[in-house]
């Protein structure tokens, strides 16, 4: 049997390596074992032979301090596999974790044994009990020693024998405490979605008196590119939240990527995942994962990416798979709907002359969820010609303006609808899909797909029955442009509340959440008390990078964030756009190819091509991919044919070309490579495209317009001398601050260009709560030009225009703004009012002439200019708070027991304010008094030997006087306004009650 050390009274005891042999067996040899440092140090060559009831042993001479251990055997202690077993345990008023060394001992009998720790493979501390004591114990893992979550834990144990020299050992497998990720590499294609899967190995401590509480984890990008990288999915905000009492679940990030415009992208992020602080417990906080690795690969159809839809004057029409077709219908058509998403546009067609004939595009509305933005110029004159925001509910809807002409909407997928303003009311519309857009589009555009067959989809869901319909794509011949599918076109027209130009109301048709990307930037966030980075949430997949150029429309205080069946109408100058004397025309009149006619049209197709190749920027185009030139041509011979031969429009489908060789331009990247130190095929066009060949008046220098004197716009086609017409304030002219940003006003009228600076003159006036008015004064500033029909004034700031009169006489309750502009800064236009209010706490309605009137709203005092609930306590005492029932302009008492005993105990039956006022002021005349008697009366005993003492002690008695009656007069004067103002209040309560 095992002897162990210090056994059998000596230090080095020498066992018996085998089993005792049988009687039968006689002699044999064995193997004896000294135990020193080792079970068996050294070996001894011993025999023995079982005599039955004795036995004989030839034994050696032993060494010092060793001796033969010959006794009956006994059990050996063994221990087996050890593990570390993790538990919450209460720890003060919240959760710790505590580990053990979970392993199983036998025949342990008195021995001792050693417990060891080790974090990530490095010792950290042992501790020896009995086993009985050992296994009781158990370390905390906390901030102090484990730092944080995500390192690996294992323990050793040890048997030890009498003199403390391990025996046998176990060691645990290391334990992982933290969060697993499941997926270290998420590969998915353009335009899809990948989830990064994670899985908690603990659970998460709680305060004890919290039975749920969350860990956020944060996604955040590691790389430098500002304008794209990974995102989070869904959510506003960079992460997730891992639950308290689902720690154990398999939790999903869904992630997608802010992409690049272009026909190819695929790129390759590196993300990391982060805790937050978690402050009531540490272990959690700040706990960053390994990196996750996101691969975007480009899908393996990228043909929408050549595709776009077009409705070219008179509207010649394209779908997204390039099938020509022809409308020539009046009215309101949807050109593009999302299948999936709330993104439609829709446009506006009109005889171009008369009311028969070819048919124009005269107008453009689009819609994103709550966002809708309209360009009408279908009407003449100034009625309800506008290009606005008409509702902004969701701001997902982005308006840019390359020049004065040309307007590019985006969408958050990253579909761009182009608009090209030609001349005072046309416009060409072209619409460049996003993948997104793949199978899901519906609409005079057709299905974007690689099928002809599929696009003539009728609104009923079934499919035009006509041979024409049936087409593949390709080789479409001079009848596929002339053809005119009615039935297809008519199934798409739409009127009253289906119309974005007319009733649409979008208030239901939010951008859903789940289309919503977030982005945390690793090095650049900001970073909150919690250890989080303020994320950079947008409804937009696509990045705005290459948009930069081209200058954001603002939304204005015009927008309706809010609409209702019951709209107000208000009878006001600026809404009904009262006539006056119209403007001169602005535009210029060319002698040119547009006055005359053809008189041979079937010599169309080649007068077409011969004129459009003399435009330098067209021939280039020529050779641009995905840039079909044949198309304008036959587009401007239909044009000929139409009108009888006239040429009015042959350059319309020549700068339509030339949009869209510009737009592949920008999205094709190897047109946009220098090489040999040559500048690219890119900019050898951009250099020479200038908006309208600068009406053949101007020179283009370097894509710009060169205007001659008194010609501007981007185009050169304005006389700058006449002044640009004024309509009137977008919108309804009323800003609620409480829904949206007042601080610019939007004026509308046309022609104002980027090349002339225009000045606005505003007056502010106050209504007061009591419904007067009171002048605060005038500022004039520059304008900023947002469109062709608007010109944006900032509101003048609040504190700049706070009347000291108006203060006296009462709080300012609405703010009005009478604002005129002037391109010349000495002329200025009409006048137009724009009101700013809060519909918190104030009602709009309107006077018995129609103008808008605003009420306080039941239940809210109105204090400090501010609208406070009832309820409310005043923010520098709470024993004062709103009750509009007594007062509507002051704090009034709160009547608890708290505020009862500081407040000192006046009887309201002996005095009213009103004669606790009059009380003092009388006090204080009367005090006055007595001290102008007791003065002249010490003056009189004064000997006239002290004269001139007497003459300094009445001169410093009259300064005092002076001084005295100055104070008593303004005190006066402050207890007489405080007395009239308790009276109004008192009035205004009363009239209230009535």
């Amino acid at each position: 049997m095992r002897a162990l050390r210090y056994h059998c009274g000596t230090k080095d005891p020498i066992w018996i390596d085998g089993s005792i042999p049988s009687v039968e067996e006689g002699v044999v040899d064995r193997r004896a074992c000294v135990v020193d440092d080792w079970i068996c140090g050294t070996s001894i060559a011993i025999r023995i032979r079982n005599c039955g009831n004795y036995r004989v042993y030839q034994l050696r001479p032993t060494i010092v301090d060793s001796a033969y251990c010959i006794y009956a055997p006994t059990p050996v202690p063994t221990i087996t596999d050890a593990e570390v077993e993790i538990h919450l345990v209460p720890e003060g008023i919240s959760e710790a974790f505590q580990a053990r060394c979970v392993f199983n001992a036998t025949n342990a009998g008195s021995v001792r044994f050693k417990v060891s720790w080790y974090f990530d493979g490095v010792f950290y501390f042992s501790l020896s009990e009995s086993l009985e004591d050992i296994q009781r114990t158990y370390i905390y893992l906390q901030r102090d020693n484990f730092k944080t979550l995500g390192r690996n834990i294992s323990c050793a144990v040890h048997m030890l024998n009498n003199g403390g020299s391990i025996i046998e050992s176990r060691q645990s497998q290391e334990k992982f405490l933290g969060i697993k990720i499941l997926t270290p590499v998420v590969t998915f294609k353009r335009g899809e979605e990948g989830k990064i899967k994670i899985q908690l190995t603990v659970p998460i401590g709680c305060l004890q008196l919290v039975s749920q509480c969350d860990v956020i984890l944060a996604m955040m990008d590691q790389s430098e590119d500002q304008c794209t990288g990974a995102a989070v999915s869904g959510q506003r905000d960079c992460g997730i939240s891992l639950k308290s009492k689902e720690w154990s679940r398999i939790y999903e990030i869904p992630v997608g990527a802010i992409e690049e415009e272009g026909h190819e992208y695929s790129a390759t992020y590196e993300v990391v995942l982060r805790t937050d602080a978690h402050f009531h417990q540490p272990i959690w906080g700040l706990y960053e994962l390994p990196p996750v690795k996101i691969v975007i690969e480009e899908g393996s159809d990228r043909e929408w990416s050549k595709k776009y839809c077009r409705a070219v004057n008179d509207p010649h029409l394209l779908t997204f798979d390039q099938r020509p077709y022809d409308v020539h219908l009046a009215g309101d058509f949807i050109m593009y709907q999302h299948q999936t998403a709330p993104i439609q546009v829709q446009a506006r067609f009109k005889p171009c002359h008369g009311n028969s004939g070819p048919h124009c595009t005269c107008g453009v509305a689009v819609q994103v969820g709550k966002d809708v933005f309209v360009i009408d110029r279908c009407q003449s004159g100034r009625k309800r010609r506008r290009m606005m925001y008409t509702s902004c509910m969701d701001r997902t809807l982005e308006v840019r303006k390359r020049h004065d002409y040309l307007y590019n909407l985006y969408t958050p997928y990253g579909t761009r609808i182009q608009v090209n303003l030609r001349g005072k009311t046309y416009m060409n519309l072209q619409i460049y899909p996003a993948i997104r857009d793949v199978g899901q589009t519906r609409g005079l555009c057709g299905t974007l797909s690689n099928e002809c067959a599929d696009d003539f989809f009728l609104r009923d869901g079934s499919y035009l029955n006509h041979a024409n319909a049936n087409k593949t794509c390709g080789n479409f011949r001079w009848s596929d442009y002339r053809w005119q599918p009615d039935t297809f076109s008519q199934s798409w027209k739409v009127s009253g509340n289906e119309s974005l130009f007319e009733d649409f109301d979008p208030s239901n048709a939010e951008w859903p959440q789940e289309r919503y990307l977030c982005v945390c930037k690793k090095n650049v966030i900001k970073m909150r008390i919690d250890g989080r980075g303020t994320p950079d949430c947008s409804s937009s997949v696509v990045s705005n990078c290459n948009r930069r150029r081209e200058k954001v429309v603002a939304v204005g205080g015009g927008c309706e964030v809010k609409r209702s069946t019951s709209k107000i109408e208000f009878n006001r100058p600026n809404m009904k756009r009262v006539k006056r004397e119209e403007s001169r025309d602005r535009r210029i009149k060319i002698d040119d190819l547009r006055t005359r006619t053809l008189t041979r049209i079937e010599n169309a197709t080649s007068f077409c091509r011969e004129q459009m190749f003399k435009s330098n920027a067209f021939g280039l185009c020529n050779n641009i991919p995905n840039v079909n030139t044949d198309d304008a041509v036959e587009t401007c011979a239909l044009d000929i044919e139409l009108t009888n031969g006239s040429l009015e429009w042959v350059d319309n489908p020549k700068e339509a070309l030339i949009d869209r060789c510009i737009s592949e331009l920008r999205v094709n990247a190897t047109l946009n490579a220098e090489s040999n130190n040559t500048e690219s095929v890119a900019d050898k066009i951009l250099s020479i495209a200038c908006p309208n060949n600068c009406s053949n008046i101007g020179s283009c220098v370097n894509g710009t317009c060169t205007c001659p004197p008194l010609f501007g716009a981007t185009d050169c086609s304005l006389n700058v001398t006449i002044p640009p017409e004024i309509f009137g304030i977008e919108g309804d002219g009323i800003c609620d601050v409480s829904q949206m940003s007042c601080d610019q006003i939007l004026v509308a009228g046309d022609d104002f260009t980027e090349t002339e600076t225009y000045h606005c003159k505003i007056d502010v006036t106050h209504v007061l709560f009591e419904g007067g008015t009171t002048s605060a004064g005038e500022e004039r500033i520059n304008g900023d030009v947002q469109t062709l029909m608007s010109v944006s004034c900032p509101v003048p700031s609040k504190r700049k225009f706070t009347s000291r009169i108006s203060l006296k006489m009462g709080p300012v309750f609405v703010r009005t703004f009478n604002v005129s502009v002037s391109s010349d800064g000495e002329t200025f236009s009409e006048s137009f009012e724009f009101y700013e209010y809060n519909s918190t706490f104030q009602e709009l309605g309107q006077t018995a002439d129609g103008r808008p009137q605003f009420t306080l709203k039941s239940g809210y005092c109105f204090i400090d200019e501010r609208g406070i609930p009832d309820g409310w306590s005043s923010p520098t005492d709470n024993c004062q708070a709103c009750n509009s029932s007594l007062d509507l302009l002051q704090w009034s008492p709160v009547n608890t027991i708290e505020c009862e005993v500081v407040r000192v105990p006046v009887s309201s039956s002996s005095f009213d304010t009103d004669q606790l006022y009059w009380l003092l002021a009388v006090t204080l005349v009367i005090i006055a008094i007595v001290i102008v008697v007791v003065c002249q009366q010490r003056c009189r005993r004064v000997h006239l030997k002290k004269l001139p003492a007497l003459y300094i002690y009445g001169t410093l008695s009259y300064r005092l006087l002076c001084s005295l009656f100055g104070i008593v007069r303004e005190f006066v004067f402050d207890v007489s306004s405080r007395i009239l103002k308790g009276k109004r209040q008192r009035h205004l309560k009363d009239t209230a009650g009535k």
